[in-house]
């Protein structure tokens, strides 16, 4: 290489070289300046609901029962994507304000139902007075009206919740209200009569003895089919198609509902 070259190269190296560091520098400076990268937030989660105490667990059930707002009832509307959340919030909300007043109704119904017992238990016993004997008549008038107060309220929460259900969602709501205490899975069958029930009763206890002296699974599962074709014969076809109908329903809301209830009415840790 000619020292011609050499100079060459080194006049335009020197300058370059400079350039190279003044950037470098800058770099290093608006590196220095940038903020720091912004921590990734956590996600947001749900605080669990608060559980209810145990006198309110026990009374809003107990308020459920009366008005048909039963699990098996709301799964058995088809209640989903925040529906049975709607349906729930509404009935403790009456609750919430009518508390007072029902309760007070319960325990004077109670406390007439108490005094007729005692009143009955001393006539038994033969230490009644006269006065007492004289009595009963009264306490069993002060039963009946202490329990008709008691069923206004009910039936005042019946009106504030008739109104936020469609006609369909109402006459299944209205079959568990009305539906006997031994209804149990036939409660959504509109109009069940003492016969059914009895009849529904005999045939239950005709396949748990078939299905205990059953050998093999195809004796037991001919037991339920017995039973199954008993009962298709103890209901009318309304009964039939009511029940067939909750029972399509249920297979698709009973989760929302399951859930709904752990949101709205969170049980208490030890249930009453």
């Amino acid at each position: 290489m000619s020292e011609r070259t050499k100079v060459d190269m080194v006049r335009i190296g020197i300058p370059g070289l400079v350039l190279l560091g003044a950037v470098a520098a800058a770099m290093v400076l608006w590196q220095g300046q940038a903020p720091p990268a912004k921590a990734q937030e956590a996600p947001m989660t749900q605080p669990a609901p608060e559980a209810l105490d145990g006198v309110t667990y026990a009374r809003v059930r107990e308020l459920r029962r009366r008005l048909g707002l039963t699990s098996q009832a709301l799964a058995g509307m088809g209640l989903t994507q925040g529906q049975p959340e709607g349906v729930l919030e509404r009935m403790l909300g009456w609750y919430e304000a009518n508390e007072a007043t029902w309760t007070a109704r319960r325990q004077a119904a109670g406390s007439a139902r108490q005094a007729l017992r005692r009143a009955l238990r001393a006539v038994r016993d033969g230490t009644a007075t006269a006065a007492v004997r004289e009595s009963i008549p009264q306490l069993r008038a002060a039963i009946v009206a202490a329990e008709q107060a008691e069923q206004t309220t009910i039936d005042a929460a019946w009106t504030h919740m008739e109104s936020a259900l469609t006609a369909s969602q109402l006459a299944i709501v209205t079959s568990a209200r009305t539906a006997p205490a031994a209804a149990g899975e036939f409660a959504l069958a509109p109009n069940l009569t003492a016969a059914q029930l009895s009849a529904i009763a005999r045939a239950k206890t005709r396949r748990a003895r078939r299905s205990l002296s059953a050998a093999d699974p195809a004796a037991r599962t001919a037991a339920h089919t017995a039973y199954t074709q008993t009962i298709a014969g103890i209901l009318t076809p309304a009964q039939r198609s009511a029940l067939a109908t909750a029972h399509d329903n249920a297979a698709m809301a009973r989760a929302a509902v399951v859930a709904a209830e752990a949101r709205i009415l969170p049980p208490p840790a030890e249930l009453p």
